[in-house]
């Protein structure tokens, strides 16, 4: 292998870990956003609306069936605060990271303003009879369209806006059918490391896959450094006999000159 074949390795090698640096840095930001925005007021959890029961994170559940939102699992006493200033209620599905902005919402459902907060609200997706004007606009057309959403309930402030401390949420992922009550989503809570409601194994954190991905792909693109070295060094050692059979000899003599005498040698023999 040649000197430009290693240099090329080690630009793979650089881009690589660049690569996963940069997804990391993406996963931390991503992970902030939710906790930055003065708007958030925290993460939601699930429960059946008839039972009362949680639903573990990761359950698929139909677009249609109903859900009620609890502060933390198993809450069922505590009511989601709402904050100063706020004057009205709704409960809303949007494209992630639009959470924040009404008019990026799909759809929305208006409720009635319970001081100090709301309990036990309803944010089956179906019920959100409200068109609204974000992409895919209302519940019906959202369904029909896969991705991830987020669903959660939203106090608004003077204006329409969101009230600092009003937004409460999950993130979903929906498999989208065109009849509605076929579509199902899963859901996790917006932090992704919270025990699941119900007991079960902890969501991993999305940071802790690409540290793992970036340690296996570094090590490996040293692997491949490592056994290109070893091939190049062993491509430059001289083959044994190489001098004298017709290649140039250590001393710059023409390597032919050692063939002829060879087939003199011979014919005097003959």
């Amino acid at each position: 292998m040649t000197g430009s074949t290693t240099r090329r390795w080690a630009r793979i090698v650089a881009t690589a870990f660049l690569m996963v640096l940069a997804g990391l840095a993406g996963v931390g930001t991503a992970s902030a956003d939710a906790s930055a925005d003065p708007s958030f007021g925290g993460t939601l959890y699930l429960a059946d609306a008839n039972t009362l029961a949680d639903i573990p994170v990761g359950a698929s559940l139909g677009w249609n069936q109903p859900v009620s939102a609890l502060p933390a699992p198993g809450d069922q006493t505590d009511r989601l605060t709402a904050p100063s200033g706020a004057e009205s209620v709704v409960t809303f599905v949007s494209p992630v990271g639009h959470e924040s902005d009404p008019t990026s919402w799909n759809a929305t459902a208006p409720w009635e303003l319970t001081p100090p907060g709301q309990w036990l609200v309803d944010v089956t997706p179906y019920h959100l009879v409200t068109v609204g004007t974000g992409t895919p606009p209302g519940t019906g057309a959202t369904a029909a369209v896969s991705g991830d959403y987020s669903l959660g309930v939203a106090y608004l402030a003077a204006g329409g806006h969101v009230a600092d401390g009003g937004l409460y949420f999950i993130h979903i992922h929906l498999t989208g059918d065109a009849d509605p009550e076929k579509a199902t989503y899963t859901w996790a809570p917006v932090d992704g490391s919270a025990a699941p409601a119900g007991g079960g194994a902890r969501v991993l954190p999305a940071v802790v896959l690409w540290s793992v991905a970036g340690v296996v792909v570094f090590l490996a693109a040293v692997g491949v450094v490592v056994l290109l070295r070893r091939r190049r060094a062993g491509s430059d050692r001289p083959a044994s006999g190489a001098v004298g059979l017709g290649h140039e000899g250590s001393d710059g003599s023409g390597g032919d000159e050692g063939t002829k005498s060879a087939t003199t040698a011979a014919r005097g023999r003959q």
